[in-house]
């Protein structure tokens, strides 16, 4: 059955794939981010009108139709001339693999259970958005931009964890595919080998974020990314570039809540290719900005609508002013602690974002001043090696803002979540700096091809030609080294779920899922080992709702026998992750026998 449904759902996105590409006539190559942030956006917009159950079999449906209706037509006119080419044919090889690999995986990290897969898991029960009674959802104000996307393919192709990175890995893979869209001579394989290279090093700084999980830290950058490639591809043609540009700004301003830095920067480049092209500020350019700009900017308008409506009141854990005190900032008196972490974090040698900020800064110096000095090549690495210096300074001032002013002060004391913040920024910036370093490399050939390649002379010289081909090679193998690294980590992590707390509470638990309306209104009593801070950090409590999908649950780190028989009556169920937390008691005979792990009926321990 699950052939059948990928078999038609893939027809419904080649229907789209050729509707675009015939009416468009855009490069492959931004096809299917340009269709899956469309998806993503109308999914969100069919659950803010509270119809998630209604616009899935829309976009379904058209898709279907698109595809027998160019099926007709490919039947009755014969299909066109088509150019295959290598690299798509290994992209498309590799991401397979990691695809139908993302289909094991399974989620462990802590915030998947505290917002990601939870509610990617509640909407694909309920086909609603969580309202102020679903305390299940402890963080409703976080956007759904991902989340929406995640739901349409899963309402289809099925609902469990591996489907839902399936989801996520096809964003993820889709905008790595159109960073190759700022190459011109399409057969300078190099070219493609040089920009795989640098896309696969980005792994290295994806180690706190890996694609195994739902978190969304590595896709915003990779839609900047994927921003800065249609900006360039399309200078000279603004209408195509504002098409094409208004799905992706706003699906990454709904990705998170920071997800509006990485749309402004994008936004940035934007108008300032128009002010690098004098000759293009007549009116009609100025309102195509405010327009691409005003258009982009619904999706996270609507959702503050929905914040300050349909949950007005809400407690925002990153609010300014808040009364909660779990989510109050820190004090003035505390802002040089929170400070001088910040600093010794953001510096620290062992930093994985700090390492790849000073390692490529260094090697695109040097690669810049080869280029100039050596080959007299006019790059303009330069330039951008000064202006995302300046974009990296600016977001970490913004982040120890965030920190200062609007973080709980628990968190901003130990600046948690800062690795994943500052490798997201170093994921563009390094990003950046490859794209830049292809687009400079292609103009350095002392023959130009062409976008199609024309020419009958594509070398200076042998010579030349040979050290083209050591080029590939060492590229090739260096990226290949970087892919093969990310696999059997993901797949060595994988080996490892058993003794995680997600693969610990599944083997007790299940994971519980519910018909449409349906809720879980059995009452849980977990006993857990507060190793690693698992149940202060509430970590086993998040991982214990998702599996259970329950909002009445309650961890303790230890319980004796005369405390278990009072709250015998206001529970259902014992979940005993940790039978040595059990203390057990002589003048008791209440307790029959819990001496392993397990969850077990309150009534049946009588």
């Amino acid at each position: 059955m699950l052939i059948v449904k990928s078999f038609l759902f893939l027809c419904s996105i080649l229907g789209y794939v050729a509707w675009i590409r015939k009416k468009m006539k855009i490069e492959y190559f931004f096809i299917p981010i340009f269709l899956f942030t469309w998806i993503g956006l109308l999914t969100y917009f069919g659950g803010l009108v509270y119809r998630f159950d209604f616009v899935p079999y829309f976009i379904y449906g058209i898709g279907i139709f698109l595809f027998g209706f160019y099926s007709y037509q490919w039947k009755k006119h014969g299909l066109s001339k088509i150019f295959i080419r290598l690299f798509p044919c290994v992209f498309f090889g590799i991401s397979i693999i990691f695809l139908v690999s993302s289909l094991q995986f399974r989620l462990q990290h802590y915030d998947n259970f505290s917002h990601w897969a939870v509610i990617a898991k509640y909407i694909l029960t309920n086909h609603t958005l969580p309202t102020m009674e679903d305390t299940i959802i402890s963080f409703k104000e976080y956007p759904l931009g991902s989340t929406s996307f995640i739901y349409y393919v899963c309402f289809f192709l099925g609902k469990k964890e591996g489907m839902m990175l399936f989801a996520q890995n096809l964003l993820v893979l889709s905008c790595f595919y159109a960073m190759f869209g700022v190459i011109r001579e399409k057969r300078r394989f190099f070219l493609y080998s040089f920009l795989a290279m640098g896309g696969t090093c980005l792994s290295y700084l994806n180690l706190t974020i890996r694609i195994n999980n739902l978190l969304v830290d590595f896709l915003l950058p990779l839609l900047t990314l994927t921003m800065f490639s249609i900006i360039y591809r399309y200078e000279n043609e603004k209408k195509t570039m504002a098409l094409l540009l208004v799905p992706i700004l706003g699906f990454t301003m709904i990705v998170k809540s920071t997800g509006v830095i990485f749309a402004m920067i994008g936004i940035a480049y934007f108008i300032w290719d128009f002010i690098c092209k004098k000759e293009n500020w007549k009116w009609k350019y100025c309102l195509l900005i405010i327009g691409v700009i005003g258009i982009s900017l619904i999706p996270k308008f609507s959702w503050d609508y929905h914040l300050n409506t349909d949950l007005a009141g809400i407690e925002n854990k990153f609010a300014l002013e808040t009364e909660n005190k779990e989510h109050m900032p820190v004090e003035k008196e505390q802002y040089p602690e929170v400070i001088t972490t910040y600093l010794n974090t953001i510096f620290d040698k062992n930093s994985r974002a700090t390492q790849s900020f000073f390692f490529f800064q260094i090697v695109a110096i040097v690669g810049y001043c080869y280029g100039k000095y050596y080959w007299k090549k006019r790059w303009n690495l330069g330039k951008i090696i000064l202006l995302m210096d300046l974009v990296v300074f600016l977001y970490y001032v913004g982040i120890l803002g965030l920190y200062l002013f609007s973080m709980p002060a628990d968190e901003a004391l130990r600046v948690a979540g800062l690795e994943r913040y500052a490798c997201s920024i170093i994921v563009l910036f390094v990003g950046t700096l490859f794209l830049c370093s292809t687009i400079d490399i292609e103009r350095s050939f002392y023959i130009q091809l062409g976008e199609d390649g024309e020419g009958y002379q594509a070398f200076y010289s042998p010579q030349t030609k040979k050290n083209y081909q050591r080029a590939v090679l060492v590229t090739l193998a260096i990226g290949l080294n970087f892919l093969y690294s990310e696999f059997c980590g993901l797949w060595e992590i994988q080996k490892e779920y058993g003794s995680s707390l997600a693969g610990r509470m599944i083997e007790i638990t299940g994971d519980q899922w519910f018909e449409e309306g349906e809720k879980n209104k059995n009452s849980y009593y977990v006993v857990a080992s507060n190793q690693n801070s698992e149940v202060e950090n509430y970590g086993v409590s998040y991982t214990a709702k998702y599996f259970l999908f329950a909002e009445n649950v309650t961890v303790v780190d230890k319980v004796a026998e005369k405390e278990l028989e009072k709250v015998s009556k206001e529970y259902d169920y014992l979940v005993v992750l940790n039978p040595e937390c059990v203390i057990k008691e002589n003048n008791t005979s209440y307790l029959k026998q819990v001496s392993e792990k397990g969850m077990y009926e309150m009534k049946d321990l009588r």
